[in-house]
């Protein structure tokens, strides 16, 4: 049996391919090593309550965001080697993990769009270019960590139309010390940020909101997509729940930029189980 996660920030996907090849999901909360301890990765694991599969599970494969230091890694894999003391852990990057989704053996430049943002140029196997995402405050950009960012700053600074910020205002019931305090006081402020883009995917057709949209994916291609040499030659496939739900828009910023995207998927998961199946031992 092969145990497969894909983690972001917000939430964990997690498939048991079994030696049959049938599939069983689970979810859990993010588990980005940047914001969680091991103690918090062993809790989510036994929350999946996989006692009677984990003398059969073979392999762990863990990609996830946050993952792209060995110390940061060690942090998952110090807490996946103890609950499964009979397989082989792999923890990598997130990254890594969509572009085997999207490519396979194929090759190509990958994208994730949620609640944070990364890219890569995918060869062989491997990412062998990386623009580093820098996380939501000096990067990220076109996540909905940076996006819900600059949205709420646009609320508290008064510099948006007044019926948005009324039905904002109506919708969260957020006062200047509530916001602050979520942001600078209290764990997990980029989940915070991002919780807002469900209130911003309702509101896409408004032109405030869709020029806001606009700028922050045209920012996110800018500042990563078109700094890969030949990155016009190359299929462009994205991941991730942001750019799921603002495709049309995604799709209008890359005909725009000239990027060659060819496909969205909201989650890597099935891809991964997908090319896990033809090596199930």
């Amino acid at each position: 049996m092969i145990l497969i996660a894909d983690s972001g920030s917000t939430k964990t996907e997690w498939a048991l391919l079994k030696a049959d090849k049938s599939v069983v999901e689970y979810k859990t909360i993010g588990l980005n090593p940047v914001f969680v301890e091991k103690k918090t990765v062993i809790d989510a694991v036994n929350s999946l309550q996989l006692n009677n599969y984990i003398s059969n599970i073979t392999k762990v494969y863990f990609y996830g965001a946050g993952c792209s230091t060995i110390t940061r890694q060690n942090i998952i894999l110090e807490a996946l080697s103890e609950i499964f003391v009979n397989s082989s852990v792999i923890v990598e990057t997130d990254l890594l993990g969509a572009a085997i989704s999207q490519f396979g053996t194929n090759s190509g430049i990958i994208g994730i769009l949620g609640t944070g943002s990364n890219t890569g140029v995918y060869d062989n196997g491997k990412i062998i270019k990386n623009i580093s995402s820098l996380g939501y405050i000096l990067g990220d950009e076109g996540s909905g960590a940076v996006i819900g960012k600059a949205f709420i700053k646009s609320f508290l600074d008064n510099d948006m139309p007044k019926e948005i910020k009324s039905k904002f205002a109506t919708k969260y019931k957020l006062s200047i010390d509530d916001i602050i305090t979520k942001v600078y006081k209290q764990p997990f402020p980029n989940r915070f940020l991002a919780s807002f883009m469900p209130f911003l995917y309702d509101n896409k057709d408004n032109e405030f909101v869709k020029n806001m949209l606009y700028n922050s994916f045209a920012d996110f291609i800018d500042s990563t997509i078109c700094k890969y040499e030949n990155y016009n030659e190359l299929d462009f496939k994205l991941i991730g729940s942001i750019a799921h739900y603002f495709s049309s828009i995604v799709y209008e910023v890359c005909i725009y930029k000239h990027v060659n995207l060819v496909s969205i998927s909201k989650s890597p998961l099935s891809g991964l189980v997908e090319y896990y199946s033809n090596n199930i031992e």
